[in-house]
């Protein structure tokens, strides 16, 4: 009988054979692979923007991985040429062009080959890129006679239909878009509790995608958005509903929502400060809210956390002038006889020590001035200005206040209609707002009124609270 044992033996001793050699190559494979790994260059995950910008637009480069920013501004190229800053949060590298760009201006924008990142890997190939300012659109809310109001897109300079944006069943509460026009953030209602109070939540849509994202679900009232200039954050108006009561909204208080952190907080760490109508200076050093409990207005240095706070007889408070010199607030005046209600202009000149306030007109003038927005070179204002509350509704006329004089011209005479809800473009030459009849059934209509000719024209009909998409 014949022994299977030697065959035994060398069908094992092949099989271990097989084994050495697969695990030889396997390690010489990852061998190859960790060597070759440091070869690979650094590589760039996104860029933009593409094709097309906003004239606010800041030009981004995502890494993957850590790189020097003195670097990046060697190997960085634009043509035309801007002058502007930078800044870096992980692997992403920001240039923020210092000036608005000009429609229809295209730019290339390029990376030289070579650059180098922490792990010393170099960017193989150059990068080259180009985008084309576009002009800036109009959005507003729609139909204004509706219960519902969603947000619509339109450009003033084409005939073409309006783009819906948003389809809420329920309805958009407030919104703002980014200051670069590439995000809106928006309050959608998702509950009405009475007449006078409803719960949002908070979505951020991707202007070039279409995109949204829940951001944050508020279960309150969440309102009067503002982006900070540089977009990383916006501060909004929060409400819970009145637990005592029954009805209606609580106290407001400002809150901020962090972009990078996915992350929203009190503005105030103490949580009980009553404030509202949160505003940003120009360039996002300071936030203006205005304070019930002592009837002020509080300016807060966000780098020191110092507040500035400024007692005043103050109805609503304005914005900042583009140069970030004064802010303006109202204030309600008797005037005349019967000591009729009049809304009046006062500017705060920030650059003073201390602030100091200048009326625009003195307090005993028959004008009501109920909302303004600055010129952008900050020389003077656009007044929505009415006659005192002797009744409503009330016609208004468009006039133009410069502040070294003290006079005024007239835009758009008074009429049968009102005017209100005025937002400059981001380019500075023309400015939208509401017009509503004073007599008429009639819902608000959408207008621009251009400032280089000194015409207006209607965007849309039935449309309210109009704002710029840059």
């Amino acid at each position: 009988m014949t022994s299977s044992r030697p065959n035994l033996l060398q069908r094992t001793d092949r099989f271990d054979l097989g084994m050495i050699i697969f695990v030889a190559i396997l390690v010489l494979f990852i061998g190859v692979v960790v060597i070759r790994g440091d070869q690979v260059g650094l590589g760039v995950d996104a860029y933009g923007p593409i094709d097309s910008a906003s004239a606010h637009a800041t030009i981004h480069l995502q890494f993957n991985e850590p790189v020097d920013l003195a670097e990046v501004q060697k190997a960085f190229s634009i043509q035309p040429s801007i002058k502007g800053s930078w800044s870096a949060s992980g692997t992403e590298v920001t240039f923020h062009p210092g000036e608005t760009l000009p429609v229809p201006q295209e730019y290339s924008v390029s990376v030289a080959a070579g650059l180098s990142g922490a792990d010393h890997r170099s960017l193989e190939n150059p990068l080259i890129w180009h985008f084309k300012i576009r002009a800036p659109r109009v959005v507003y809310l729609s139909p204004a006679s509706g219960k519902v109001q969603n947000l619509f897109m339109a450009d003033p300079a084409s005939d073409a239909p309006a783009k819906q944006l948003t389809h809420s069943a329920m309805g958009i509460a407030s919104y703002d878009v980014s200051p670069d026009g590439e995000q809106l953030v928006y309050s959608e209602i998702t509950q009405v509790k009475d007449l006078s109070y409803f719960a949002t939540q908070l979505v951020v849509m991707n202007l070039s995608t279409g995109e949204t994202r829940l951001t944050y679900d508020c279960k309150a009232m969440c309102t009067d958005l503002t982006w900070r200039p540089d977009g990383s954050m916006f501060a909004f108006q929060r409400a819970e509903f009145n637990l005592a009561t029954g009805v209606g909204a609580g106290a407001a208080r400002v809150w901020l929502f962090n972009i990078s952190s996915g992350s929203a907080r009190p503005f105030f760490s103490e949580d009980q400060r009553i404030t509202f109508t949160p505003r940003w200076s120009p360039d996002g050093s300071r936030l203006a809210v205005v304070n019930s409990e002592t009837a002020s207005l509080i300016i807060r240095d966000i780098a020191s956390s110092k507040d500035t706070v400024y007692p005043c007889d103050l109805w609503t408070l304005g914005t900042f002038s583009p140069n970030g010199r004064w802010l303006y607030f109202t204030r309600l005046d008797a005037v005349g006889a019967d000591s009729a209600t009049a809304v009046h202009v006062v500017l705060l000149d920030l650059s003073a020590d201390p602030l100091t306030q200048q009326d625009i007109v003195p307090d005993t003038t028959e004008v009501s001035d109920e909302e303004a927005i600055w010129l952008p070179d900050s020389t003077g204002l656009i007044i929505a200005r009415q006659p005192p509350a002797r009744y409503n509704p009330r016609e208004s006329a468009l006039v133009e206040f410069d502040i070294a004089s003290g006079t005024t011209k007239t835009l758009i005479p008074s009429d049968t209609n009102t005017r209100h809800g005025l937002t400059i473009s981001p380019l500075g030459d023309s400015f939208v707002f509401e017009t509503t009849p004073v007599s008429l059934p009639a819902p608000s209509d959408t207008w621009r009124y251009s400032l280089k000719d000194n015409t207006s024209a209607r965007i849309s009909q039935n449309a309210t609270r109009p704002g710029w998409l840059p």
